[in-house]
């Protein structure tokens, strides 16, 4: 973690890249300083990605707060890929010692309002994943609802955020590490661009060994104190800013503001799943209508539906919008014809999930 990172705050962590279009990633310079940390001095810090090619392709951090439930940041699961995402646990490098790893069965978010919107990427930045299987960790205990803690209280934050300084963005080794922080009073927090927010935290790195401050990657990850019986989570790993404090500050969601939630989430957001593949129906002649269909865990507000049409190694895309029926045009006869459809809970196609393709058929003259 470097000091010379300075990003807005509405460029937030997600995935190793800043989620908001139009910002570029952080510079080289922007690693973890910080120290390295041992899954078992840390066996509640957990990374969230995806298998790809048979390689770890890290996405985000996150806390076990249950046998089989996580925290992790909103930013991180508003993608349509968040069903296909693995739990890593039992491990502080993802990419070279596996641990082990389950898929994530539900996701919980508080809010849906303001993520992408000025100043507001810290808003209620945190969500609920519960796991298909047990994690096989301890779970984290929360610091109490209502809690505050002291001005300049040592914190820590944890994440397997990149540290490469050879590279841009979440390229190099996931590996978990912590930085060694101290808590912003509220009158400094409000010097930053998320000080006004209620579910918002600050704090900035200690001078010396160990400190640090949030880099690509660590978006999700816990902000731990140190409580009469041991470690608790009072944060979420969140963004930084570029307010009066901007070149120290870094921005975490507040577990004692979003208690409640956290704790029962089903009074929440559910974010839908898909419930098996997309369904093509209808005859694929060239000039027909034919519909791509899906079921979802919980209903969804806005369905996107994508078609692909195949032949000898070669694809064209189309899209559409809304469940209305497709009509199958000429430039696809002879093509293996398949769809898969986007179900999401907001216009602007975020939180929700896609599902996997329908199985192909060819299209006829």
């Amino acid at each position: 973690m470097n000091e010379n990172w300075k990003v807005a705050i509405g460029a937030v962590l997600a995935g190793g890249l800043l989620a908001v279009a139009g910002i570029a990633p952080p510079p080289a310079a922007a690693v973890v300083d910080g120290e390295r940390v041992a899954a078992r001095d840390a066996p509640w810090a957990v990374a969230m990605g995806h298998m790809y090619r048979g390689r770890w392709a890290h996405a985000c951090s996150a806390t076990a707060i249950g046998p089989r439930r996580l925290l992790t940041a909103r930013h991180c699961v508003d993608e349509d890929s968040m069903w296909k995402t693995i739990v890593a646990t039992q491990t502080d490098d993802p990419g070279r010692a596996p641990g082990r790893r389950v898929k994530v069965a539900r996701v919980w978010v508080p809010t849906l309002e303001g993520l992408f919107k000025a100043n507001r990427a810290i808003h209620s930045d945190l969500a609920v994943v519960e796991t298909a299987q047990e994690l096989g960790v301890p779970a984290l205990p929360l610091v109490a609802a209502g809690f505050v803690g002291a001005p300049e209280e040592p914190v820590w934050a944890y994440g397997f955020g990149n540290t490469d300084p050879e590279e841009e963005g979440q390229v190099g080794p996931s590996l978990l590490r912590r930085a060694a922080m101290l808590l912003y009073t509220r009158a400094q927090c409000a010097e930053s661009d998320f000080g006004y927010v209620p579910t918002a935290l600050c704090a900035h790195r200690v001078e010396g060994p160990g400190g640090g401050i949030l880099a690509s990657g660590d978006s999700g990850g816990g902000l731990v104190r140190q409580g009469a019986g041991g470690f608790e989570l009072l944060g979420v790993n969140s963004t930084g800013s570029r307010g009066l404090i901007g070149s120290s500050a870094s921005g975490f969601a507040s577990v004692p503001a979003l208690h409640a939630f956290v704790t029962a989430p089903e009074r929440g957001i559910e974010v839908p799943f898909p419930v098996g593949r997309a369904l093509l129906k209808g005859e694929a002649r060239v000039g027909e209508h034919v519909r791509c269909e899906a079921r979802w865990s919980v209903p969804v507000r806005q369905v996107r539906v994508r078609w692909t049409a195949t032949r000898r190694g070669a694809r064209d895309l189309y899209s559409s919008s809304g469940p209305a029926p497709w009509k199958v045009p000429a430039s696809v006869k002879g093509r293996r014809l398949t769809c898969a459809v986007s179900g999401m809970l907001t216009r602007d196609m975020y939180y929700g999930s896609q599902t996997d393709p329908s199985r192909a058929v060819e299209v006829k003259r």
